[in-house]
């Protein structure tokens, strides 16, 4: 059990798919850990992965394994709920925290499973493709108390596939900020001491659409010579070329 001398007495449930790397494992573990020391007890349930299973650990949080919700597969989500509600009658939590639509889903049967009806359902919402956002609206509306959008964007887009004002909410994601590097020693390492420089960091995935990124600074390119743009991040895209218009950057 985790405790501190700062502690509420609140008792939370994290639900996280998976724990491979990506920017929803990373603030779901962030905020995990982040809250240790003011509340009682939190877990986080989720199917695990490499990437922070061990930063968990290390801040004294229990993992517990849980099937991965993965739609539209509803025996995988039942299963996930059946496990859950266990979770839920053997922690007796005041909130479930879900991240991801399936997992929201999951957690909403799993409180009604386990009759657990006095346990607050927050789910937050990551985004997804837009063909989906019909899908994760009906998931987030099947139980949850409040749906949390990771900024003012993310929360429109819920609400204009549907979901009501009363139901969500916008949290800012935090971002740990550690400087590693002197910004003039990097400006350097690529020649752009003297630029405009946008920074952009994410997985090179569809859904990131640094290609957006790309054709939108190519329309600003002309009109600003010293407009220069660094894409950090690796993923499936990586091996693609650029688009054309980012010869012009």
């Amino acid at each position: 059990m985790v405790r501190a001398d700062t502690a509420t007495g609140l008792r939370l449930v994290q639900v996280v798919p998976t724990l491979k790397t990506g920017g929803l494992e990373n603030v779901s573990t962030t905020l995990a850990a982040g809250l240790v020391p003011h509340v009682e007890r939190i877990v986080v349930c989720t199917a695990g992965g490499p990437a922070y299973e061990a930063r968990l650990r290390e801040a004294g949080i229990e993992i517990l394994p849980l099937s991965r919700p993965n739609p539209p597969k509803l025996r995988r989500i039942a299963r996930t709920a059946w496990q859950l509600a266990r979770v839920l009658r053997a922690e007796r939590p005041d909130v479930v925290h879900a991240h991801y639509p399936a997992a929201a889903l999951a957690a909403g049967l799993a409180r009604r499973l386990a009759r657990a009806r006095g346990v607050a359902l927050v789910a937050t919402y990551h985004g997804v493709a837009p063909e989906k956002l019909g899908v994760a609206r009906r998931a987030f509306m099947s139980g949850t108390d409040v749906v949390v959008g990771i900024g003012p964007s993310a929360t429109a887009a819920l609400r204009e596939a549907g979901l009501p004002d009363s139901h969500s909410a916008t949290v800012f994601n935090a971002v740990e900020v550690v400087r590693r590097r002197d910004p003039a020693d990097v400006r350097a390492e690529f020649g752009a001491e003297d630029a405009e420089l946008l920074v952009t960091v994410g997985r090179y995935v569809p859904e990131k659409n640094q290609a957006l990124l790309l054709d939108a600074l190519a329309l600003l390119a002309p009109h600003r010579p010293r407009l220069r743009a660094l894409l950090v991040g690796f993923g499936r895209l990586e091996a693609e070329p650029l688009d054309a218009h980012s010869s012009e950057l």
